[in-house]
């Protein structure tokens, strides 16, 4: 698992990796602040000994904000998250369990206005339900949407600038039969 991207002040461009080459129990951070790179540091275990097999890492879009948030899915399909507050990492392990440990079946976005955003995640065992958990500088309560056909094997969310026409964020959810749905919030 690997994911790399720059804050939206351009202060810092982060790397995160598992910590070994199969996947790891925990993900190895440096960052590059315009003229060298960090030491490595260990942003948290991601619970017990499951390996990490899909990471996302997305920038806070407010102009003067250094904030990242990864996404974690291990190879028990617990999702986990990360959130870098310029100086260093708070990790929230074993979120809840996605459908799939072979496919990213969780993502997250900010907001266009940024500090506040979303996680989505397949969440049930027969594919028709996706969970969500809102930002806001800490977790909040899990909610459901279970109007989707088949399993889901790969979520994609995406901040709408400026929230154009009211929305904030656009999401994609690819199933096992490759039919595409959208969601919007």
């Amino acid at each position: 698992a690997f994911a790399v991207r720059y804050t939206a002040d351009g202060s810092q461009a982060m790397v995160l990796a598992s910590d070994s080459p199969g996947g790891g129990t925990t993900l190895t951070s440096k960052y590059w602040n315009g003229a060298s790179w960090s030491s490595s540091s260990t942003i948290g275990s991601l619970g017990g000994s499951d390996t990490a097999h899909w990471v996302t890492l997305k920038a806070d879009p407010t102009p003067s904000a250094n904030d990242l948030m990864a996404t974690i899915v291990d190879s028990n399909g617990d999702v986990s998250a990360a959130f870098w507050g310029g100086s260093s990492w708070s990790t929230t392990a074993d979120i809840d369990n996605t459908d799939s440990t072979t496919s990213r079946a969780a993502d997250f976005a900010w907001n266009p206005y940024g500090s506040t955003g979303l996680l989505v995640w397949e969440t049930d065992t027969t594919g028709t339900t996706v969970s969500r958990k809102t930002w806001t500088g800490s977790w909040g309560s899990t909610s459901t949407s279970s109007t989707y056909a088949d399993s889901g094997k790969w979520i994609s969310l995406h901040t709408v600038k400026k929230g154009a026409g009211g929305i904030k964020l656009l999401g994609g959810r690819l199933n096992l039969a490759n039919d595409v749905e959208a969601f919007k919030w």
